[in-house]
């Protein structure tokens, strides 16, 4: 379900604060505990910092390092 929401956004569209960026936040956790893997765990794997996938997890995606619109996205 998140998923086909998050194809559906361009990277025009800030998702910080939104109902689509909690679902989102709220996906991506349920598939690291289905895997029953912790937040270090997989904030190491994927190279981010534990504090920004924690904030993406809550829905919080301005408290990324580019805030909620990447520069590098919008390709």
């Amino acid at each position: 379900m998140a998923a086909e929401n998050l194809a559906t956004l361009s990277s025009s569209d800030a998702l910080a604060g939104t109902s689509e960026a909690t679902e989102f936040g709220a996906a991506i956790r349920e598939m690291r505990l289905a895997l029953n893997a912790d937040l270090a765990t997989v904030a190491a794997s994927l190279r981010i910092r534990q504090v920004y996938l924690q904030a993406i997890e809550d829905g919080r995606m301005a408290e990324s390092p580019d805030g909620p619109n990447p520069a590098h996205l919008d390709r």
